[in-house]
């Protein structure tokens, strides 16, 4: 019994800290210029500042994904034969950001590029979930001086010193809405 209480625990664990790596994905749909869908397309996608990267090809449906990619800045190219190659560039990769990148390709030689330069969408349309970059000095900026004296650190204590914590985060990475939200819900 206690050999399938430890497999299940370290099963959740793994799971837990294989959900919390520091990566990001690129995703997307590549169509030609009438708007029919690129099945076959490479995608590659360079890291500008570690020379790192990786290449997929979309499917038949005209989509690729390329999860677990290590944050930082990034270059996308998409290259097919009978059409010019697309590049977007200047794109910056955070911690579980997921960038949706469609691409147009024209007809041409693989030898002629288009390039656009221009950071990731602001908004997430493929996750429901909410992730922001928390650098050292909004962690050196927290209030952590809280003093709550004459009760009991019990689940309630603990609770509100939580959500102290979060409201700074959240009110410094600019989500102090959607916190709001949450806290209201509860």
């Amino acid at each position: 019994m206690k050999s399938i209480v430890f497999a299940v625990f370290a099963l959740a664990v793994a799971a837990s800290a294989a959900a919390q790596l520091p990566t990001a994905t690129i995703l997307g749909t590549v169509r030609d210029s009438g708007g029919a869908v690129v099945p076959g397309a490479t995608i590659t996608v360079t890291n500008t500042d570690t020379g790192f990267s990786r290449t997929g090809v979309t499917g038949g449906d005209g989509t690729y994904r390329l999860p677990a990619l290590p944050v930082g800045r990034y270059e996308v190219r998409v290259e097919l034969q009978g059409f010019r190659t697309a590049v977007r560039s200047g794109l910056t990769m955070t911690v579980g950001q997921e960038a949706l990148l469609n691409f147009t390709l024209d007809l041409g030689t693989i030898s002629e590029t288009v390039s656009v330069t221009g950071e990731a969408p602001l908004v997430n349309t493929t996750s429901a979930s909410l992730g922001a970059l928390v650098d050292a000095q909004a962690v050196a900026d927290l209030p952590l001086n809280v003093v709550v004296t004459g009760h009991r650190a019990g689940p309630r204590t603990l609770r509100w010193v939580y959500l102290q914590v979060l409201r700074e985060l959240a009110h410094h990475c600019g989500h102090a809405d959607i916190l709001r939200e949450q806290v209201l819900a509860d």
